[in-house]
């Protein structure tokens, strides 16, 4: 894959998770429920790229991440704010 495709599908995939967040607003999410959210659109994310997408996210402020009832792991959601750039990494 030259580089050029791999920075559209990369592009492609965070603009999915973006609009994938966004459809859920009312709701905290997992990490695992966004990767299977986006494979019944037909979007292949890994776990790897979908924390890091969300980690830039979190930085930003357009998520929101509380840490689960029982502790062990990160719920995400949308904060109405969109990212400002979020094509880049």
């Amino acid at each position: 894959m030259n580089s050029t495709k791999k920075i559209v599908y990369k592009t492609q995939q965070k603009t999915a998770m973006l609009e994938f967040l966004k459809t859920h607003r009312e709701e905290l999410v997992s990490p695992d429920t966004i990767k299977q959210g986006l494979a019944d659109r037909g979007v292949a994310v890994s776990l790897v790229t979908i924390y890091r997408f969300l980690e830039k996210l979190q930085e930003d402020g357009t998520v929101i991440r509380v840490t689960s009832n029982d502790g062990k792991r990160g719920l995400y959601r949308y904060s109405g704010l969109d990212a400002k750039d979020f094509s880049h990494g």
